[in-house]
């Protein structure tokens, strides 16, 4: 992260953990919560709005995904909160950021998605919300090229501290 002369650094990163279980911990402390810098954190609810009309099987999964997250007491929209807890801890917020990563099959995102949707099925499953044959569907989707879709958005927040 490169330093700036305004007392803030910008981060740069890929998706950080989703962990609001360890993200608690460490509001608790303004210098273990956040560095002075940017913060970026994933949102998977996106998919749900921002895909209303596609396939109805893809919409089951990212639902799954959203659903294993809460059932695991986690927070599958974790990054459109992430403005409100840094400004809790005590940090100005400076500018804020979504990012909506439309790719199609095949793409490196769409791969990751495919392949841990492979790995997952069984959680994605077992939330009543998706079949296999939804996820087998979601997998041949991310595989193909001329499908796109939103697999998840990035929230990203620039801060500084008071």
């Amino acid at each position: 992260m490169a330093s700036s002369a305004a007392g803030f650094s910008s981060g740069r990163s890929a998706c950080q953990s989703i962990s609001p279980r360890a993200s608690s911990r460490r509001t608790r402390s303004k210098a273990a919560a956040f560095t002075d810098s940017g913060q970026h954190r994933t949102d998977f609810t996106s998919t749900l709005w921002l895909n209303p009309c596609g396939d109805a099987a893809d919409q089951r999964v990212n639902e799954a995904i959203c659903r294993m997250f809460t059932n695991a007491s986690l927070d599958p929209a974790y990054g459109l909160g992430l403005p409100h807890k840094m400004a809790e801890s005590g940090f100005d917020i400076l500018r804020t950021r979504a990012t909506i990563h439309l790719c199609n099959g095949n793409a490196p995102i769409a791969k990751v998605m495919g392949e841990s949707a492979l790995v997952l099925r069984k959680e994605y499953t077992g939330t009543g919300v998706a079949t296999d044959a939804d996820v087998d569907c979601y997998v041949a989707h991310a595989r193909a090229a001329q499908h796109w879709s939103v697999y998840y958005s990035t929230i990203s927040v620039l801060a500084r501290i008071r």
